[in-house]
């Protein structure tokens, strides 16, 4: 998982360019926020992780620019939301010490050009590693082929097939969750393609449990 084969490499440019801070000394950091859209809002992450005080910052419909938006307050700590649309529920936190990126799915669904999701995503692990904070990048799987109930988004197949499913790098300062073969061929994961059903999320735990487990323990 951790040496997943990918196509991007512009992490790699990314951490070997441009310096990095050192992070401030009296900022104490622990624990993990997930940080995406509607895979991670609807996933109670208390019920899978039970114990470990996850705090879920995903945001249903959210494309990466506006979770890029959010990331200094994720950072912080100051302001970490969750929930549907309006519907949001926010609090403080501890500065954490690991960031979970899963983002992109809205950018194919809102015509946003793939792109601008590397630009968003890169710019994210940017601010993580500036800021002393191990971001964790998962991968966008394809649209799932074998769910009978067809697509109801209204992105073009190529385009979630081909977009940005490979955006994600393998680079040693950047830790992948790859869900792509989790999610191959697994109708019953899936409600609608895209949205994790119960048993979705208990394979996601499964996988999830054992990165951050290296990666944060």
């Amino acid at each position: 998982m951790k040496n997943s084969a990918s196509a991007f490499l512009f992490l790699l440019l990314l951490v070997g360019c441009g310096g990095s801070r050192s992070p401030s000394p009296t900022v104490v950091r622990s624990g993990v926020v997930f940080m995406g859209d509607s895979i991670f809002s609807r996933w109670n992450l208390s019920d899978y992780f039970p114990g470990k005080g996850y705090v879920d910052g995903g945001i249903a419909g959210q494309t990466t620019s506006q979770i890029l938006a959010r990331m200094p307050d994720a950072i912080s700590g100051n302001n970490v939301c969750t929930g549907e649309f309006n519907a949001l529920q926010c609090q403080t936190i501890t500065p954490p010490k690991t960031i979970v990126i899963f983002a992109g799915w809205n950018n194919l669904f809102q015509g946003t050009d793939p792109q601008q999701a590397i630009d968003d995503i890169t710019a994210m692990v940017r601010m993580c590693v500036n800021a002393g904070v191990r971001p964790v990048v998962v991968t966008i799987y394809h649209f799932d082929p074998a769910f009978t109930g067809g697509s109801q988004f209204n992105a073009p197949a190529d385009a979630i097939d081909h977009g940005i499913v490979d955006l994600t790098p393998v680079v040693s300062q950047v830790f992948v969750i790859d869900l792509e073969q989790v999610f191959a061929n697994q109708s019953q994961y899936t409600a609608d393609g895209v949205h994790p059903t119960a048993a979705g999320y208990a394979r996601m735990q499964s996988v999830f449990q054992d990165s951050l487990n290296y990666v944060a323990p």
